[in-house]
């Protein structure tokens, strides 16, 4: 993290906030080694230092990005973590920066890694089934629910599209998910209240 002091030759703050959110958004995926050397390419012109330069200064921007990402810090914790040899507004600048984006970062970060699938929304409806092929069904109760759910990435980087699971179910089949759903639930208040 040494290498951020590389950051006092920006022209602008706006340029060290542009270098963070640009360093997150390439690595934030699996990047093609090209992108990666336009980045340099571009670090080197804007900050005004080599590319073997840019490359370490890359390196220090992902590892105050990562610290800050799976610690939780706020500001001043991120200005503890740079290094005592980098300026002390420039600590503070980089703390503004990450701390700022910390939560879009969180999120993003959260939406691309590999999960099970998660609901997004739920609905249903009660409907009488009017005709059947067999008698015994006709006129029972039935019910239509919908899942909204937001698949499992494939790739890393991805966020797929959500989509949309329809089902029909029976009373007895209802009646049967509610009381697991009700095994789950009490399950988790023992595990809340023991811990």
């Amino acid at each position: 993290m040494e290498h951020l002091a590389l950051l006092l030759n920006a022209p602008s703050k706006k340029a060290v906030d542009e270098a963070f959110v640009e360093c997150f958004q390439l690595y934030s995926n699996v990047p093609a080694s090209s992108l990666i050397e336009q980045f340099h390419a571009k670090l080197s012109s804007v900050f005004n230092v080599t590319k073997e330069q840019a490359g370490q200064l890359v390196s220090g921007i992902r590892e105050i990005i990562r610290v800050a990402l799976y610690s939780s810090m706020g500001a001043d914790e991120v200005a503890r973590v740079i290094p005592p040899s980098v300026d002390d507004r420039l600590k503070s600048l980089v703390a503004q920066i990450v701390t700022h984006h910390l939560g879009e970062w969180r999120d993003l970060a959260l939406q691309t890694q590999p999960a099970f699938p998660r609901l997004l929304e739920f609905d249903w409806r009660a409907d009488v089934k009017t005709s059947s092929h067999l008698l015994s069904r006709m006129a029972a109760p039935t019910l239509l629910v919908q899942l909204k759910v937001q698949p499992t990435p494939e790739r890393a980087g991805a966020v797929p599209e959500p989509r949309s699971v329809v089902f029909e179910t029976t009373r007895e089949t209802l009646d049967t998910v509610l009381e697991r759903l009700g095994r789950i639930r009490d399950q988790l208040q023992a595990v809340r209240g023991s811990s």
